[in-house]
């Protein structure tokens, strides 16, 4: 099992885009800046069944930085 340490946590309120992921099947959230934030998935725990794919909406963020250079964003 690998473990990875948090060594960067920041909280932010970014534009999102919701989008269909297929292999997940449900609904999620991407930064519109993909410049700043590539290959950046947001990990939501909030309804988005009001919103379609391709809605931008803001959203208050949790970013976690790991040792092995990965970010994680997770809103609530």
């Amino acid at each position: 099992m690998m473990t990875e340490n948090i060594i960067a946590l920041q909280a932010m309120r970014l534009e999102a885009q919701i989008f269909f992921e297929l292999d997940k099947r449900k609904v999620m959230l991407r930064p519109c800046d993909s410049d700043l934030y590539p290959e950046v998935k947001i990990e939501c725990f909030k309804d988005l069944k009001d919103y379609q794919a391709g809605d931008t909406i803001e959203v208050e963020v949790v970013a976690m930085q790991s040792s092995n250079g990965q970010s994680y964003f997770y809103s609530y």
